[in-house]
């Protein structure tokens, strides 16, 4: 009886074991982070689609042709709505939780949540980039799609589909363009193939 009841024992212990390896071994692989957790910031960005748009400095609306390089323009955007001191720290962050944030890298007004993100696959099975920004220069919510995602060690690329950019860049982003009756708010959708780079 003795002798059944060790060899009971030595079976449970053996059968606990195992079943705490699986469960570790499964959390394990629940918890893997996704590569495109981290703080990035806009390397490059060109129009994908041509554009209507009167830019800085410039006299009246021109359409620029896809290829045109926007880098400048966007980052300025992205940098608009951070509450950085210095716009040159904005940065955007893709939290682990699946929280958007804009981010001021180095300041003391580290970052502000503006949205979710998540990544899904589209139809052919390739990654697609959601995010869900809200917008308090707009006063709503705009979705965000980046297909065509490339995802790297440092950087994550695609194809931005209905980036919120200015008509007149020489007016306030989200507000009704002067002499316009009735109001035009001073928004558009681009379409842009974008770069960001991961930061440290």
């Amino acid at each position: 009886m003795k002798s059944n009841f060790t060899s009971f024992l030595k079976f449970s212990l053996i059968a606990f074991s195992m079943a705490g390896l699986v469960f570790v071994t499964g959390c394990g692989e629940d918890d893997e982070v996704d590569p495109l957790v981290g703080t990035y910031a806009l390397s490059d960005a060109t129009l994908a689609t041509a554009l209507t748009i009167t830019l800085p400095g410039t006299q009246g609306p021109a359409e620029y042709p896809a290829g045109t390089d926007f880098t400048t323009l966007i980052a300025g955007i992205l940098a608009a709505a951070s509450p950085c001191e210095n716009l040159a720290n904005a940065a955007v962050e893709l939290a682990s939780d699946g929280t958007f944030y804009y981010k001021c890298v180095g300041e003391v007004a580290d970052r502000v949540d503006s949205g979710e993100w998540s990544k899904g696959s589209d139809s052919a099975g390739a990654d697609v980039l959601t995010l869900i920004i809200v917008s308090e220069s707009l006063g709503q919510t705009i979705t965000v799609v980046v297909t065509e995602l490339v995802i790297t060690g440092t950087t994550f690329s695609g194809l931005i589909s209905g980036f919120p950019a200015p008509i007149d860049a020489n007016q306030a982003f989200g507000a009704p363009l002067e002499g316009t009756d009735p109001p035009v708010l001073n928004f558009q959708f681009a379409d842009i193939n974008a770069t960001f780079t991961k930061l440290p």
